[in-house]
C-alpha cells in the first residue's frame, strides 16, 4: 500500500493489480477512493489512469474476414457512388456556369456596338 505513494507516472497504476481490480470490478481492498481524495494532484492522475485503463478495456470482437472483406467493399461501393454523384454535380455546375459566361460576352458585345454608335 505504501508503494503507491511513490506512483508518479499513470503506468506505475495501470501496472497495479489492485488498481485494476478497483477500476474495472469496483473491488476496492486497498482504499483506492480513500488514497485518491488524500491528494488533489494525487486525484487527477488516478483519474487520467482510470481513464486509459477504461479505454483500454474495448472488448475485441473476433470478425471473420468474410464479413471484414464484406464492409470493405460496402464502404468502397458508397464512396464510388458519392464520388460519381460530385463528378455529375460538377459537370452540370461547369455548363451552368458556362453558359452565362457565353451570355455575358456577348451582352458586352452589344453594349459596346451601341456605345460606339451613339458615339
Amino acid at each position: 500500500m505504501q508503494k503507491r505513494n511513490y506512483y508518479i507516472e499513470i503506468e506505475d497504476f495501470l501496472a497495479d493489480e489492485s488498481f485494476q481490480l478497483w477500476v474495472l470490478f469496483r473491488i476496492d481492498e486497498q482504499d483506492w477512493e480513500e488514497w485518491t481524495l488524500e491528494n488533489q494532484q494525487r486525484a487527477k492522475l488516478v483519474e487520467d489512469a482510470r481513464l486509459l485503463l477504461l479505454a483500454m478495456k474495448v472488448p475485441s470482437n473476433k470478425i471473420s474476414s468474410s464479413e471484414l472483406t464484406a464492409a470493405l467493399q460496402s464502404t468502397w461501393i458508397k464512396i464510388e457512388e458519392k464520388e460519381s454523384g460530385n463528378k455529375i454535380l460538377r459537370h452540370n455546375s461547369f455548363k451552368f456556369l458556362n453558359r452565362y459566361w457565353w451570355t455575358g460576352i456577348a451582352a458586352t458585345l452589344i453594349f459596346a456596338f451601341f456605345f460606339v454608335l451613339v458615339l
